[in-house]
């Protein structure tokens, strides 16, 4: 029962991530799996990555539905291990490029994301494409390798002077120009496919209060939810455009509390039915935009104050069912206050327990607590 869950889940994530980013076919990886395939002798499976770079030529065009068979093969082979490895997406410490590389290799991630404190102060592009490009060929058996970053842009802007500075949500929404949003999105994610990430945690999909947010404020699309949809909306047509992987968050909605998840569990006040007017109309518009991700955020709903919706399965089904989203749901970072920090793993097992399909950034002796001073540094 336990392997026929996780083969579930690696599949749907797997097919998500894979046939809708483009930066995950580079010649540079396609050439590292075709390698690891012969190694294995794995034809079927060279054949199949074979296809997966031809049609990924227009990043754009790709659908999720076209890698189906790619994926079953490869979940096929998996062991248990990699089974559970795959619904991983982990964090390390420090600026060490072989860290995540043994990461992945020894844990069988499904991927990493880099974080500010994995570069050097003024990285450049070339370090940045150097450290995703050993990544990228890290597993094994020529899978594919998610690579994450954090980069809404403003002042949740993780690779500093190694990217294009964008500015936050709130910025571009100031325009009301739905083209500029969309073609600043679309550069956006070629600049991060570009430098061999596959998802980009963006746009923030929640409706700001303005100054009482502690967390989300600018990064926001405004305080209006109706304007926030359709800029939300125009982002994810962007990214999806520039060949990345986005991911609409923080559900059910995270701008109108004024706790940040970094340090405790914000409480919603609304239950999520009683949301579906407001707050969760940016995601429905980031839903039929075609968003790949949702990320379910550390929020407290009235009757589960204490349980961060990333561990709460009638959160998880919410999703599911008031918005009839079928994509992947991936939590916000596991490392944050506002989740259980003396588990020793479980909160990852709860996470998935409830309902998500990628565990993100959970503690490992790799990772250790990193304080959280500096507000937004820490985790999505």
């Amino acid at each position: 029962m336990l392997r026929s869950r996780l083969s579930l889940l690696a599949l749907t994530t797997t097919l998500a991530l894979v046939g809708c980013s483009g930066g995950a076919s580079t010649p540079e990886s396609s050439t590292a799996g075709q390698k690891s395939s012969a190694d294995s002798g794995s034809e079927t499976q060279a054949q199949s990555e074979a296809q997966t770079e031809s049609s990924l030529d227009d990043p754009a065009d790709a659908d999720p539905a076209d890698f189906k068979e790619e994926a079953a093969d490869i979940v096929a082979g998996f062991s248990d291990e990699e089974l559970a490895g795959s619904l991983i997406i982990g964090t390390w410490d420090g600026t060490d490029t072989q860290t995540p590389v043994d990461m992945v290799q020894q844990n069988h991630l499904g991927g990493v994301i880099v974080m500010g404190y994995n570069l050097s102060e003024n990285p450049t592009k070339d370090q940045v494409t150097e450290l995703t490009g050993q990544i990228s060929g890290a597993r094994t058996k020529g899978q594919p390798v998610s690579i994450g970053v954090d980069q809404e842009g403003g002042p949740v802007s993780r690779l500093s002077s190694a990217a294009l500075p964008f500015p936050p949500l709130m910025g571009l929404a100031a325009t009301d120009d739905s083209d500029l949003i969309t073609d600043a999105t679309t550069v956006q994610g070629k600049n991060l496919t570009d430098l061999g990430f596959t998802i980009d945690f963006a746009p923030d999909s929640d409706v700001t209060v303005g100054p009482k947010d502690k967390a989300i404020n600018v990064r926001s699309g405004g305080t209006d939810h109706e304007d926030v949809a359709e800029v939300v909306a125009d982002a994810v047509e962007g990214y999806r455009s520039g060949g990345v992987s986005s991911s609409a968050k923080h559900f059910p909605g995270h701008g109108r509390l004024g706790v940040d998840s970094h340090e405790s569990v914000p409480v919603s006040e609304k239950s999520i039915e009683e949301m579906e007017d407001s707050d969760l109309l940016p995601f429905q518009s980031a839903v039929k935009a075609g968003v790949p991700m949702v990320m379910m955020g550390h929020i407290g709903l009235p009757d589960a104050k204490t349980t961060p919706a990333t561990l709460n399965k009638k959160a998880y089904s919410a999703l599911r069912e008031t918005l009839d989203y079928d994509g992947v749901i991936t939590t916000d970072a596991l490392n944050m206050k506002a989740v259980p920090q003396n588990l020793n793993g479980g909160e990852t097992v709860k996470a998935l327990a409830a309902g998500a399909d990628i565990a993100l950034m959970p503690r490992t002796p790799l990772r250790r607590r990193r304080p959280s001073s500096r507000r937004w540094g820490t985790g999505p």
